[in-house]
């Protein structure tokens, strides 16, 4: 909720970058992130907070062969990119092109 009401504040002067790099298992956070599951895959950028999102979950498991965050979290990936198109944060369907 948080991140749709700062969008929201920006009207359209936000964009979004995400680095495909050197997937973890766990969050590069943790103190023990774990070793790579998936290497680099580049850059992402898209005015959508919620198609980058999806585009790079289905990138990572495009990439990986299978949904890895299911194989290795046992858990549904796509919960949060659900929610966030539910409280009107952007869309899920989303193009890709590399340039």
């Amino acid at each position: 909720m948080a991140a749709a009401a700062a969008a929201k504040k920006f009207d359209g002067k936000v964009a979004f970058l995400n680095f495909l790099m050197d997937i973890t298992p766990r969050c590069d956070c943790c103190s023990f992130a774990g070793k790579p599951v998936v290497n680099d895959m580049g850059i992402l950028s898209s005015r959508d907070a919620v198609a980058i999102d999806r585009a790079c979950y289905d990138m990572v498991c495009r990439e990986y062969g299978k949904d890895v965050f299911m194989d290795i979290h046992g858990i549904d990936g796509t919960i949060q990119i659900k929610e966030a198109e539910k409280v009107g944060l952007g869309k899920a369907a989303y193009s890709l092109t590399e340039i």
